[in-house]
């Protein structure tokens, strides 16, 4: 959606040139929008649900089970790594319900239910065996250094994976979509590189950061 169209749509309060999810969003909000008592927080978490409820309708309009399968992918991994984010800031399960995004395939009782769990028994509290290289590595990662870079290095691995092995399909939307991937994959390659020059950051724990490319 362009931005010129969000910023219309927010302007003139007409919300149906949006995604049905996110116009619904909006109309719900637009009373505490007006009155200037929305809470940022809770806006935030609103619209990536929303966000997140097109992308999971999108995903199943296109037909191709691989595009299905990142989305759930990438919405389990999201809500994996909010959950890790809110036990680190001592949140509690108000929060966590409220930020959890909806379209993957892991319930969100399985990390309503992982909050609270130490941290020898988090990894097989959380039953995500469709990911269980990621959340192993990552999850492990976060519990000795308290950083989420190396799960969500292998969360965004995990799905450019799904979709370089569809990449010479003559059929479907899926090397489209591996396409914005791989650009979006060498953007933030790019980005991580120039910030370490910058920062003077030694260049081995910039390839930590540093995921897979699509080609």
């Amino acid at each position: 959606v362009p931005a010129q169209l969000l910023l219309d749509a927010l302007q003139s309060q007409r919300y149906s040139v949006l995604p049905l999810h996110l116009e619904r969003a909006m109309r719900a909000e637009d009373a505490k929008i007006e009155s200037g008592t929305v809470n940022v927080q809770h806006m935030e978490f609103v619209l990536d649900a929303a966000c997140y409820a097109d992308m999971a309708d999108y995903a199943q309009k296109s037909r191709q089970k691989t595009v299905v399968r990142c989305i759930q992918a990438q919405t389990d991994l999201l809500n994996l790594t909010t959950l890790l984010r809110v036990r680190k800031n001592g949140q509690g399960i108000e929060v966590l319900t409220q930020a959890l995004v909806p379209g993957g395939t892991v319930e969100h009782k399985t990390f309503l239910d992982a909050l609270h769990a130490t941290d020898d028994a988090l990894i097989q509290q959380l039953h995500m065996q469709a990911y269980r290289e990621v959340v192993q590595a990552g999850v492990e990662a976060f519990l000795k250094t308290g950083s989420l870079g190396v799960l969500e290095r292998l969360s965004d691995d995990f799905i450019t994976a799904l979709l370089r092995a569809c990449r010479y399909e003559r059929d479907s939307i899926t090397p489209l979509v591996g396409y914005l991937v791989a650009k979006e994959r060498e953007a933030q390659a790019i980005r991580v590189i120039m910030v370490a020059k910058i920062n003077n950051v030694p260049m081995e724990m910039a390839q930590e950061r540093l995921r897979d490319l699509y080609a």
